[in-house]
């Protein structure tokens, strides 16, 4: 049997600092990865916040560890670390990620 933490929406918040010379670049890769995300029936929530400074925040947020596992195996996925990846030195280096379990029902 399931027990209710098995079953929990899961999540990430992400922290990257981005060159402005990537800049347009990395808001262009986003908007395909959060577009894609969108779409896939385990994304709850995926949302890119500025917060100034070159500064950005990822909040996702997955109906389960499957469905989070699922989304890192899907072109729009390999079109961030791909781009994570050409810029390691910089946004890979800088970045963060804070894993969380949803408390409560999604809205």
């Amino acid at each position: 049997r399931a027990s209710l933490e098995d079953t929990m929406p899961v999540g990430v918040w992400v922290t990257v600092k981005v060159p402005d010379e990537v800049k347009e670049e990395f808001l262009k890769v986003m908007e395909i990865d959060m577009k894609g995300s969108r779409a896939e029936e385990g994304c709850l929530r995926f949302d890119l916040l500025d917060q100034g400074g070159g500064v950005y925040n990822f909040y996702e947020v997955y109906a389960s560890d499957e469905a989070a596992a699922h989304h890192k195996t899907l072109p729009h996925y390999k079109a961030w670390a791909d781009f994570k990846a050409k810029n390691m030195e910089t946004i890979g280096a800088s970045q963060t990620v804070n894993k969380f379990t949803l408390v409560g029902e999604p809205q």
